[in-house]
């Protein structure tokens, strides 16, 4: 999938753009998300469901591709100008940030997942993780952790579910990959991890996604892996940056059932809506 696999994680630098301030607040009301099209069907007709994501992928060549290749490509040995551009170009040639979080089906009900698993007391997430079957005592932290990737990662059968898998799996290697991550204290399991699953696979799963749709390794053909790298990482983080900031204002725990959903909807579209907003 393009040359993402050069990328190592994040550096610690934000990049994202100065100024910026959301105007919407969440304001703990999930009930303002429009959720006309949130209701999952995936479960009562799984082929169906499969059908319809297939037709939804060859319908994203609908907005201006072109445009949106154009900006990718000179993003290379650019500046945060050039990527905010890129991004903001990608984020139009989806639909628009309704568009994009509407085509976000499969990584959403990942998230969603996610947060059922996380939210709670630290007492709470690990009785989550023990009723799904994952046992913790006497076991690694990474194993838990792969164990959890394995019940959450689609089947990577179609475009949407590969992109959701690849970004799972990413997810979780940074996290237990992190400079002093403890692999054996289970306290590692609680509800602060929520924020950092969270923030961590959605911008896996917009920076994936939008590495593949762009055909990001053959627009940048002939630059070095160096040049590549910092391009990648340069990307990823201004995504991440925006991501994580988003997750952080509208990310809540004690959410119904019933509106987490919204509340999930509600981050992607958010974040896409920022991507496409600061160019």
């Amino acid at each position: 999938m393009g040359t993402s696999n050069l990328y190592k994680g994040p550096k610690g630098q934000s990049l994202l753009p100065e100024g910026y301030e959301e105007s919407i607040d969440w304001d703990n009301n999930p009930d303002n998300v429009d959720s006309s099209d949130d209701t999952d069907t995936s479960q009562d007709n799984p082929q169906e469901d499969k059908d319809r994501r297939k037709q939804q992928q060859n319908q994203d060549g609908g907005g201006n591709w072109s445009a949106a290749k154009r900006a990718i490509t000179k993003t290379s040995g650019g500046g945060r100008s050039g990527i905010s551009r890129a991004v903001s170009s990608y984020t139009k040639a989806l639909g628009g940030a309704k568009s994009a979080a509407k085509k976000s089906k499969v990584a959403q009900s990942i998230t969603v997942g996610i947060y059922d698993l996380f939210s709670g007391s630290s007492a709470q997430v690990r009785e989550n993780l023990e009723n799904i079957g994952i046992k913790l005592e006497g076991r690694s932290n990474r194993d838990i952790f792969n164990e959890i990737c394995k019940r959450l990662a689609p089947t990577p059968d179609d475009l949407d579910n590969s992109i959701a898998n690849k970004a799972l799996n990413e997810t979780i290697s940074e996290i237990v990959s992190e400079e002093g991550f403890d692999t054996s204290d289970l306290g590692v399991f609680n509800s602060e991890m929520l924020n950092k699953m969270v923030s961590g696979f959605i911008t896996n799963y917009i920076f994936e996604k939008l590495i593949h749709q762009t055909g990001y390794g053959m627009l940048i053909k002939g630059k070095s892996p160096q040049e590549i790298e910092t391009t990648e990482e340069n990307l990823k983080d201004y995504i991440g940056s925006i991501v994580r900031h988003v997750v952080k204002k509208n990310l809540h725990e004690g959410v119904s059932k019933k509106d987490v959903r919204k509340m999930i909807n509600n981050l992607y579209e958010k974040s896409y809506g920022v991507m496409e907003s600061m160019a």
